[in-house]
């Protein structure tokens, strides 16, 4: 999972960080909002590469036992 997470992380951080500083200095946003929706996007992220580490697995698995039957 931690291999998924390390692929994207760069391009999710800054989207995270772009998201919340523009909700704290263009959208008015109390700074207690942005930091819970900042921990709700941070979990989404684990939770997204936990589940497209899971979905590679079984699509690998899958293809090996497609190659396996030939």
């Amino acid at each position: 999972m931690w291999e998924q997470y390390r692929k994207n992380a760069v391009a999710t951080q800054l989207f995270v960080i772009t998201v919340c500083a523009m909700m704290l200095f263009f959208g008015g946003v109390a700074p207690v909002a942005v930091l819970v929706s900042l921990l709700v996007m941070e979990i989404g992220a684990v939770i997204g590469a936990a589940w497209g580490a899971r979905l590679k697995r079984k699509f690998e698995a899958r293809a090996n036992r497609r190659l396996s039957a030939l």
